[in-house]
């Protein structure tokens, strides 16, 4: 069933001022929260980062934003505009509030804080890049799940979850040692499970929005073929931010 060339009566287009408010109100959310996870301790703290400080996170956020829009340029702009919004909030406060980058010291004695500062904005500026990369794909990806056929919108909902997923799995599979010896491992573990866990959900909800209840064998092959490019390209921003050191 199509609504204003729109998919089933879960998703209808918004208007500008809409979307914006809810760029805005939305990205100030995320990136308070994801800055507040920094700072709890514990396994509450581990839960607060698996759920507001994650790729799975953000990027379905970013989907979001990008489901009802008019267009795939409006859809594209608005997830980017999630992304870089909740980015600057998020180091905002670290620069601000929490000033983490400040304290340090140089083997000569000298304070670390110009040191430290640069490691921020290095770090910022590889999230704002990468923002920049996967916001766009996932408005468009947002937008043909709305307005393509019920198999594409399957494949892309199975897949986009599944690659949500992939974070988890990377944690289980590469950082998560076996037994768990200690707490951090063991936090290691919450947040895998909860990562794929939410995805699972996540997929689950796009399932019924989207109205794909009689397409589940091409959603399931497509998270799974999806939460194994997931892993893969984890592994390799692993890399990449060893290599940048950030």
């Amino acid at each position: 069933m199509r609504i204003g060339g729109l998919r089933g009566p879960g998703v209808a287009k918004t208007s500008v001022r809409r979307t914006g408010v809810t760029i805005l109100l939305s990205a100030t959310a995320l990136g308070t929260a994801a800055f507040l996870g920094d700072a709890a301790p514990g396994r509450w703290g581990t839960a607060m980062i698996a759920v507001f400080s994650t790729g799975l996170s953000w990027c379905f956020a970013a989907l979001l934003v990008g489901l009802g829009q008019r267009s795939s340029a409006r859809a594209a702009v608005a997830s980017t505009a999630l992304l870089l919004g909740a980015t600057a909030v998020y180091y905002l406060l670290i620069i601000e509030v929490s000033q983490r980058w400040r304290g340090g010291f140089l083997d000569s004695g000298e304070a670390a804080d110009r040191l430290g500062l640069y490691s921020v904005g290095l770090s910022a500026t590889f999230w704002v890049v990468a923002s920049l990369g996967v916001g766009p794909v996932l408005g468009v990806v947002a937008w043909r799940m709305t307005t393509g056929g019920n198999r594409e919108s399957a494949v892309l909902a199975g897949g986009t979850a599944g690659l949500l997923s992939g974070q988890g799995w990377y944690t289980l599979l590469f950082l998560t040692p076996w037994p768990i010896p200690d707490e951090f491992s063991a936090r290691l573990l919450l947040s895998a499970i909860l990562t794929i866990t939410l995805s699972a959900l996540a997929l689950g909800y796009l399932v019924r929005r989207l109205g794909l209840r009689m397409m589940m064998g091409h959603v399931v092959f497509a998270a799974v073929a999806g939460g194994a490019l997931g892993l893969a390209l984890w592994r390799l921003v692993a890399v990449a931010r060893m290599s940048l050191g950030v």
